[in-house]
This record gives structure tokens, C-alpha cells and sequence, in this order.
């Protein structure tokens, strides 16, 4: 199977399937052409890898899970309790936001002062919110890096260059010279810098 047929099966963009490769997390043989022959082991596996994904695993623990390092029982059950502990950290922002709609609030015009009592005060009757600090970390972490490629961010964490991802990888992918030369601009900076601090 190809690429463009894996592509148009599974419904993910041919990028997903280049950076699990890169991952060594799947292994196509190469044709005498050099095209990529997916077999129907690949597909199974990859389908796995998507799915483990979907469920919010992180790459690492996909990795542990296919080799065997943790049984899958074992996994769900642990993503399961992170799963409900962010339920959790819904409840009172589902109130809050069906107060707004309810009100049909507006940016320029809504009390902050008043939502900002209001979180306080469902804060101290037991509701939770999104811990800020924790979320972001959480980001950070599902970031994920590829030599060539730039960032790329899963599609369960919020993403506000979402649809912008795949130009912004499409970019990094034809333009590995630009980062040569950005690395090369820095390192020259350094230099004069030093060199400048020295003559001082």
C-alpha cells in the first residue's frame, strides 16, 4: 500500500504518517523506487498508534505500551483517572460558560468583576477550573520535535495555529535551509558578541 493510499484509508495526512516513521514506531519497506510499501501489519499498527493517541496518550507511552514495557490494562486504567480528573477540572467552567451564554455577554462589555467573584466564590463551594499552570505544562509536554520538521502539536491539546500547523510544517520540511541559516546567523552574533565584550 502507498502512502496516498494509507492517506486516503486512514484519513490523517501523510505528515502523521512521515512523523511516526520518523518516530521508529513503524517501519514501510522501501520499493525499488524508493516509495514507501505500507503492509498490512503497518496499517494495523499504525491504526493502533492512532487510537492510543486519540485516547490522549503521549508518544512515550505509546512507545511503552507497543513494546510491552506497560500492559494496556494497566495504561487505560491510568489514563482513565487522568481523563476523569480533567472532567473534574470542567465543572465549573461548563457553569460559567452556560451563565455567559445565558446572558449573551459580549468582550467589550461583560463584567469581569463579577465573573471574576464568581469563579472565586464556585472555587470555594467545591467547583474547579482549569489549572493554568498545570494545562500549560501539560502543552509544553505534547509538544512534540522532529529535526526538519518544527513543532508539532497533538490534536487534543488546544492549538491556536491549528489550521496553520501543516503550512507551518510544509515550510520547515522545504526550507531546511533557512534553518541552517538561522543557526548560522546565531552562532555569527555569539562570536562578534564575544568579541566585543573582550575589546571593552
Amino acid at each position: 500500500m502507498t502512502i496516498k493510499e494509507l492517506e486516503k484509508e486512514l484519513g490523517v495526512p501523510r505528515a502523521t504518517i512521515r512523523f511516526y516513521e520518523k518516530q521508529e514506531m513503524i517501519h514501510p519497506l522501501r520499493r525499488g523506487n524508493e516509495y514507501r510499501d505500507y503492509s498490512p501489519e503497518d496499517v494495523i499498527l499504525l491504526k493502533r498508534i492512532i487510537i492510543l493517541r486519540k485516547l490522549g496518550f503521549s508518544i512515550v507511552e505509546v512507545k511503552a505500551i507497543l513494546s510491552g514495557k506497560v500492559s494496556l490494562t494497566t495504561a487505560a486504567e491510568a489514563q482513565k483517572k487522568k481523563l476523569q480528573e480533567q472532567v473534574k477540572d470542567l465543572n465549573g467552567a461548563i457553569l460559567i460558560c452556560q451563565e455567559m451564554e445565558a446572558e449573551n455577554e459580549d468582550i467589550q462589555s461583560f463584567d469581569e468583576s463579577y465573573y471574576w467573584n464568581e469563579i472565586q466564590e464556585k472555587e470555594k463551594d467545591g467547583y474547579r477550573f482549569i489549572d493554568l499552570e498545570l494545562a500549560i505544562s501539560q502543552m509544553a509536554g505534547q509538544i512534540e520535535y522532529t529535526p526538519g520538521h518544527g513543532p508539532i502539536v497533538p490534536d487534543l491539546v488546544w492549538n491556536p495555529l491549528q489550521k496553520q500547523e501543516k503550512k507551518v510544517r510544509s515550510f520547515w520540511q522545504k526550507h531546511a535551509i533557512v534553518q541552517l541559516i538561522l543557526a548560522l546567523t546565531i552562532i555569527l552574533a555569539s562570536i562578534i558578541l564575544v568579541i566585543f565584550i573582550n575589546n571593552c
